[in-house]
């Protein structure tokens, strides 16, 4: 087995059970998994799914986002504690009024590169690995969000965390979905046939969202799905409800959330409850993920 770096040392991030108090008394059993608190700086499923990459197997790394991404933070700070050279494909152009994100990496001894939106665009294409291979020669390249079979792995042994914290299993699991690795890393950790991983879309993607995921499974499974309806216009959009929904959140819970992501979550199960989508005898985890660098 491949020895994981010090830096990855296992981390069990606490469980904490929640509610709200205008839900009715038939509401399910809820608990928040806090991988939030696992660190200041590579949040939530960032540091699962990087994990099992083997950053300390290569001489260079270089990866893609946004001006915003929490998955080229994490990464970014990583490779400076590995003494790691890392190159960030950034969307888009901040060389005048970088992002706090940015500045983080430029701090911690990253590279930088700006990228004009044709390119970006064919990041999942051979066009793209043909221009890397050309102008990043050596260096080993991490997808979009982490998004790997590895990151699957690292995902998946957080059911296993769950396991071993509450009493009873819970029958379903639900966490934001914007790349698909976190929701498959839980159905591919899930203990028993009859839970149910929930994702909730935080972009717009119907069918494409699915097929992300679904490219990370073994076989065709019936025991998840991702409910599209709290996209909110879009990814790292908001509309009028969620930004009032996150107010009054923050007014009864000292939970942190961002409207990109844990936002979405927490009003999408919020009304899921009110809907009366689940009985009484359920019991949710829900997936804080971390990462606050849209709201910085």
């Amino acid at each position: 087995m491949t020895p994981i770096p010090p830096i990855f040392s296992q981390i069990t991030s606490p469980i904490e059970s929640f509610s709200l108090p205008h839900w009715p008394q038939c509401a399910p059993k809820v608990w928040v998994k806090r991988d939030d608190l696992i660190h200041p700086f590579v949040s939530g499923n960032k540091w699962r799914k990087l994990k099992y990459a083997n950053l300390h197997h290569h001489k260079k790394i270089v990866s893609i986002g946004g001006g915003y991404s929490n998955h080229l933070h994490a990464l970014g700070y990583l490779c400076s504690q590995l003494q790691l050279p890392f190159t960030a494909l950034v969307r888009g152009h901040y060389g005048a009024t970088p992002t706090p994100m940015l500045n983080d990496l430029q701090n911690w001894g990253c590279h930088i590169e700006y990228i004009d939106k044709k390119l970006y665009a064919t990041r999942d294409t051979e066009q793209f690995k043909t221009w890397l291979d050309e102008h990043h020669i050596g260096s080993h390249f991490i997808p979009e969000g982490g998004s790997t079979a590895q990151a699957v792995k690292g995902v998946s042994e957080l059911c296993d965390e769950v396991h071993t914290q509450l009493s009873a299993l819970p029958t379903h699991f639900i966490t934001p979905v914007a790349s698909g690795a976190t929701l498959a890393g839980l159905v591919t950790g899930m203990a028993s046939t009859t839970q149910r991983a929930i994702g909730i879309a935080v972009l717009k993607g119907k069918g494409y969202l699915e097929q992300q995921v679904q490219r990370f499974l073994p076989k065709a499974q019936e025991n998840w799905q991702i409910q599209h309806g709290y996209v909110h216009g879009g990814y790292a959009k908001k509309s009028d409800a969620l930004s009032d929904f996150i107010i009054q959140f923050n007014q009864h819970s000292t939970i942190p959330i961002e409207p990109v992501y844990s936002g979405k979550l927490f009003f999408a199960v919020n009304e899921m409850i009110m809907n009366k989508e689940f009985s009484s005898t359920d019991r949710l985890v829900l997936l804080h993920t971390g990462g606050i660098q849209g709201s910085r």
